[in-house]
């Protein structure tokens, strides 16, 4: 359409792709991870030179003036097609084309290169057995009625709610998590090698959202392993706000921009709070967050279960609103207790004679 438009108005056709460029800035600039004026580069960039190519492609379909000096004294309308530039037009049109065609396979050649190199790390990787392993399956929880839900749900069935368009693919080679903030007496950066050489523990924690309705698909029971997140903050010298803790906020931000809050008095009042790498006895899915997320019992995912995880920040809850919350969603989120029934069966109906 802008094409259209540019081929009457060439500085118009050119300001509209500046426009969008502007609007994608905006947008940048207010997610709620953006910190720099710098988020707005890619869209500034980029709408620039679309403006530019636009304005040099239209220009050199632009037909030319006629001649200022008839020949002979009379003005000659040129041949059919002769007042269009084709052959610049098709070589500036060429040149651009190559140029985003280059620029596209240069990008996805990085891309896919990363996602093969994280692809690697999480197939060579091999859990260690859970210092503390996870209590088994008490007979009978797995009703055989055909129908109804496991007990436990596989990886393949397991609901995934969140705001990535595209699955991050974090190579947990290079993958790191910064503590800090406030109430942090010890600031510290770990590594993936890091978390595998603690304390493993193995818990089955349901995790389910918010939105979920009643008999809905967005809840489930896993079996996870990784670290206690509560023992993580306090050899940090993070306390609860219960025992003088500065911080009552616990903002978890991953490697996609998503900010989630979680109260510090629960991540630390003796629930099985965990920094997950496993999940149902293999590493952690990509669409769950390899290689490293957070999982909080009690609490509803959009205020405890941060994906791909690269940064914990303590701070508060007056100084800070996350990614839900700035959208209305309320701070603090424990789980109502619910029940969903599988398979209905239909009512006997009322006893003869009655």
């Amino acid at each position: 359409m802008l094409g259209i438009v540019a081929l009457r108005f060439r500085r118009s056709g050119a300001a509209g792709v500046l426009l969008f460029g502007i609007v994608g800035a905006v947008s940048a600039t207010s997610r709620p991870d953006s910190t720099s004026i710098a988020d707005a580069l890619p869209s500034v960039v980029g709408a620039i030179a679309g403006a530019a190519v636009l304005y040099v492609l239209v220009g050199r379909l632009t037909r030319r003036a006629p001649s200022a000096e008839p020949v002979g004294g009379e003005r000659e309308d040129p041949p059919s097609g002769a007042g269009w530039d084709r052959r610049g037009f098709v070589i500036a049109a060429t040149a651009a084309a190559a140029a985003s065609a280059g620029a596209g396979v240069l990008g996805r050649t990085l891309n896919s290169a990363s996602g093969q190199n994280a692809v690697a790390s999480r197939n060579k990787l091999v859990l260690p057995r859970p210092a503390s392993a996870a209590a088994a399956i008490p007979r009978g929880a797995q009703l055989r009625i055909p129908g109804i839900s496991p007990f436990t749900t596989p990886n393949s069935s397991f609901y995934r709610v969140d705001t990535a368009l595209v699955v991050p693919k974090v190579n947990a080679a290079t993958w790191r998590l910064r503590i800090h903030g406030t109430g942090v007496r010890r600031p510290v950066t770990l590594t993936f090698d890091d978390l595998l050489r603690r304390e493993l523990i193995e818990r089955d924690i349901t995790l389910t959202c918010v939105s979920n309705e009643v008999g809905g698909p967005y809840v489930g029971n896993a079996r996870w392993i990784g670290v206690r997140l509560a023992e993580l903050l306090a050899e940090c010298g993070v306390r609860p706000p219960s025992k003088g803790g500065s911080a009552d906020q616990l903002v978890a931000r991953s490697v996609d921009g998503m900010t989630i809050g979680s109260p510090v008095e629960d991540v630390m009042d003796g629930r099985d709070a965990l920094l997950a790498l496993g999940m149902n006895g293999e590493p952690l899915p990509f669409a769950h967050g390899f290689p490293v997320r957070m999982v909080v019992p009690g609490l509803y995912g959009f205020v405890s279960a941060c994906k791909w995880i690269k940064d914990i920040e303590l701070t508060t809850f007056d100084s800070y609103d996350p990614y839900w919350v700035k959208r209305g969603w309320a701070r603090k989120a424990p789980i109502k207790t619910e029940s969903r029934i599988d398979t209905p069966s239909r009512s006997p109906g009322p006893a003869p004679g009655r």
